[in-house]
């Protein structure tokens, strides 16, 4: 049997009640605190900047567990910040925001930002080619240990080195859990990258293609919905992560 003793989730598109939407869903909510008090870390995984998932973590009352920010840059636990990565995108980033100005513009976090830089896409203007055109700039200016990806909610500039995993991967070693006892969920095709460090890899229903191809499991529903599936069939299994496995694979028949 191996017992859960971390939920890694991603935040937009994950816990709130859609993608594209910022609401988080209230019930999901009650239900992570309810891990918590079962003794499960609660790791929120997130592109957003310290202060938000720190904030959040707080307020929804797991701060005692180790955060995840900035796509898997930097790790907040018990008040100090751990930087994964030591390559600087600042240039790439000012270079994106310069030249591709009429595609995007810069999330209001960047100044709370240590590593991964997030940026709006302008109404009307398909991710995707952004995506394109910012790959393009940095090869013809010669970034070349620079990543690109797109959250569903904003294009972020980060390290080549960085990952959600790395992210993940550290907060479980502050808190001294094994991968195996460690359950992931997400939303978008960069969460892909949570399955290095994590026992089973859950998406939503609504996810990312790539995501998809990549999870253990697809859960039903949508974004919180199918969080709240996952975390009702992990507490009813008493934590086992292999029989909640094995019930989520019937629900997809």
């Amino acid at each position: 049997m191996v017992r859960l003793r971390a939920l890694a989730a991603d935040i937009d598109g994950t816990l709130t009640v859609d993608r594209g939407v910022f609401t988080l869903d209230l019930e999901v909510a009650g239900l992570l605190r309810e891990l918590r008090r079962k003794g499960v870390h609660v790791i929120l995984v997130t592109g957003n900047s310290v202060p938000v998932v720190a904030g959040l973590a707080r307020y929804l009352g797991f701060e005692d567990s180790p955060q995840v920010a900035e796509n898997g840059c930097m790790v907040f636990y018990r008040g100090s910040k751990f930087r994964v990565c030591v390559q600087d995108v600042t240039q790439a980033a000012r270079l994106i925001e310069e030249r591709l100005g009429h595609l995007v513009y810069p999330s209001w976090q960047n100044v709370y930002r240590h590593c991964d830089y997030a940026y709006n896409v302008k109404s009307g203007v398909d991710p995707h080619r952004v995506l394109e055109e910012a790959r393009r700039l940095l090869e013809e200016e010669g970034f070349s240990s620079v990543s690109l990806g797109f959250s569903g909610y904003a294009i972020h500039v980060r390290p080549s080195c960085a990952s959600k995993a790395g992210g993940l991967a550290k907060a479980l070693e502050l808190i001294g859990v094994n991968r195996e006892e460690v359950v992931a969920v997400g939303d978008s095709a960069m969460d892909a990258e949570l399955k290095q460090a994590a026992g089973i890899l859950a998406a939503v229903g609504n996810a990312d293609d790539e995501l998809k191809m990549a999870a253990d499991i697809v859960l039903p529903g949508r974004s919180a919905s199918s969080v709240k599936t996952l975390i009702n069939v992990l507490l009813e299994e008493d934590l086992d992560v292999d029989r909640a496995l094995h019930r989520l694979r019937g629900l997809q028949r």
